[in-house]
């Protein structure tokens, strides 16, 4: 499928554990359709100790990536050690990620029932 609206409806998580292999490797994630578009992504630069998400708008036809938010990581990036990337996709168009445990977000959302 190709709709990419159809891909930010699932509730869905995605968990993917790995090692740093240098204090100064990016780390990106991402969800993409099958036809290997994205649809929001994450890159970790713990050189620099920020982080970025990035997205398409569902609307624009001509691919452009557009970065959504940026912020500062929490702790240092220590080669060898384990990390851990969470996607949770909770609702239709609401998705966030999750590094180390530090959410990749600002402030907070308020939901209903």
């Amino acid at each position: 499928l190709d709709d990419r609206k159809y891909w930010r409806t699932f509730n869905m998580n995605y968990q993917v554990f790995g090692k740093f292999s240098g204090k100064n490797s990016p780390i990106t994630a991402g969800l993409y359709t099958a036809e290997d578009k994205l649809i929001y992504s994450i890159t970790v630069d713990c050189g620099s100790k920020k982080w970025k998400s990035e997205l398409i708008d569902p609307d624009d036809e001509s691919d452009t990536v557009t970065t959504w938010l940026e912020g500062a990581l929490e702790s240092e990036c220590t080669s060898g050690a384990e990390f851990d990337i969470w996607l949770k996709v909770h609702q239709p168009f609401m998705m966030s990620w999750i590094f180390d445990g530090q959410a990749l977000q600002h402030e907070t959302q308020t939901t209903y029932n």
